[in-house]
């Protein structure tokens, strides 16, 4: 999949972080991580650079893509709330 112009949509840093681990894979992407991860990422790119209808709900969706995405790539999880956990979850 290719990209051309830019995002439709106003997008938080974390979103343009996602969108450039899609491009700097490219290709190899397929090699690095499992077919679901992959189509999860597309699927996020693909709705990011579309046409917003309504940009709330796209904006809603892309959340749940961020978050989908935070669990299925370790590598991008909060760090730091690992090594210091909030105190309700003690």
């Amino acid at each position: 999949m290719q990209i051309t112009g830019k995002p439709k949509i106003k997008l938080r840093s974390e979103a343009h972080d996602y969108i450039n681990l899609f491009l700097l894979l490219g290709e190899r992407a397929e090699n690095f991580m499992p077919n679901d991860t992959l189509n999860l990422l597309k699927n996020f790119v693909r709705i990011c650079y579309e046409e917003p209808i309504d940009p709330s709900k796209q904006l809603a969706e892309i959340d749940k893509y961020i978050l989908e995405l935070k669990e299925s790539i370790p590598g991008y999880t909060d760090v730091s709330l690992m090594i210091f956990p909030h105190e309700d979850s003690k």
